[in-house]
């Protein structure tokens, strides 16, 4: 049989890389994916490639649906291997019909999660991967083999309530998983290897999205700092009268409250964390932007503000945001404010008047960026994602 003739055959829906016929029983094939007949010779070639499953958890600030088919693009090019995705939205998140699903993979909500991995555990993978900003994979690890390893994303801010969570964690089976690499330590420069930036979407923004200047808050105003930050723009409102402050956050009551009894209603402004293809807009178009690290931050969107060349600014991050942000700082990439409203105000004046000093800043952060591209990431997985036996299938 030729090719032409295995392409003539109706699709089936079924587990990608499985296709089926007309003649074949469809119930026998889990309707997840969408599988596409091939011809002999390419189901030979495919028989032979190393069959990867990739679980994105979007659980950080910055993360987007777009970062898992962009990873799986980055293995296949660095082990030759057949690469299928599985995105997990954060909770309560829609997903619409154009992100639902693909050829090699699906994004699916936080309760179809489970049942989505038990199918495709049912198969056989050489390589199990779990993209998380959670040290050791987070939630998800429940349901997956030891043999799979984390692909870290992010950083999670540590806390007494995030240690009672890991802790109640362990006991619904969760473990941490071993990085790619199995390194027993790490640190900033390590984990932005395992991040790429988009130098083509910082380069070529969107129309503007605001009309005058802005300052980003990217976690929002959630928390001590959050309100910290609406002082010390209350502040620099004086001097900086065309200015407004935007946060990546959903409107809270409370902010609006605060913003209104401190004379800076009408110029702070809640609207959202943005799709991707908005992020880089908002970037490019701030005259800086401002970080807290006290919500798992995506080390993709610091390597992409970076890479848009957005002054950026951290606000008394706790571990182990403390110890990216003081990376960045002492490789002149970024500004670093202790959590007191005239400090941080000082600081954001000086970024904002883009003197000498944060041009080269910025300069130094887009090289920085530009040095994790994704032909950096593909070296960087080719290295520990060699061939390897095969995970059983789940029991």
């Amino acid at each position: 049989m030729g090719c032409a003739e295995a392409r003539s055959r109706p699709r089936v829906r079924g587990v990608a890389g499985r296709g089926c016929t007309q003649g074949d029983s469809a119930e026998s094939v889990p309707s997840d994916l969408e599988a596409v007949p091939r011809c002999a010779a390419s189901e030979a070639r495919l028989s032979n490639a190393t069959r990867i499953l990739l679980i994105e958890d979007l659980d950080a600030l910055g993360a987007d649906v777009v970062d898992a088919r962009e990873r799986a693009g980055r293995l296949k090019a660095a082990t030759g291997g057949a690469v299928t995705w599985l995105a997990v939205a954060p909770p309560g998140t829609p997903i619409s019909p154009d992100d639902a699903g693909s050829k090699s993979g699906r994004l699916v909500t936080r309760q179809e999660a489970a049942p989505a991995l038990r199918g495709l555990l049912a198969e056989r993978w050489d390589r199990i991967l779990l993209a998380s900003a959670s040290p050791g994979g987070g939630s998800l690890t429940r349901w997956l083999p030891v043999e799979a390893l984390w692909w870290p994303t992010g950083l999670e801010p540590s806390s007494p309530r995030r240690e009672w969570a890991r802790i109640a964690g362990r006991a619904r089976g969760e473990r941490a998983l071993a990085p790619l690499d199995r390194v027993d330590a790490w640190g900033a420069g390590w984990l932005f290897g395992w991040a790429q930036a988009e130098p083509a979407a910082a380069r070529r923004p969107g129309l503007p999205l605001w009309d005058g200047d802005l300052v980003l808050a990217l976690e929002g105003f959630a928390g001590v700092n959050g309100a910290r930050v609406l002082a010390a723009f209350a502040r620099l409102a004086e001097d900086w009268t065309g200015l407004d402050l935007v946060g990546w956050s959903h409107p809270v009551p409370d902010v609006e409250r605060r913003a209104q009894s401190s004379g800076i209603g009408i110029r702070v402004h809640q609207v959202g964390p943005p799709p991707r293809l908005a992020e880089s807009s908002w970037l490019s178009q701030a005259s800086a932007a401002v970080l807290m690290g006290q919500s798992r931050i995506s080390a993709g969107l610091v390597l992409r503000a970076l890479a848009a060349g957005c002054p950026l600014l951290w606000v008394a991050p706790p571990p182990p945001a403390s110890g990216l942000a003081r990376w960045l700082v002492e490789r002149g990439c970024a500004a670093l404010a202790p959590a007191e409203p005239r400090a941080i105000a000082e600081a954001l004046d000086s970024l904002i008047e883009r003197g000498p000093a944060v041009e080269a800043a910025v300069e130094r952060g887009r090289a920085l960026a530009a040095r994790h591209d994704r032909h950096a990431l593909i070296d960087r997985l080719a290295g520990p994602l060699g061939r390897a036996r095969s995970v059983p299938r789940a029991a």
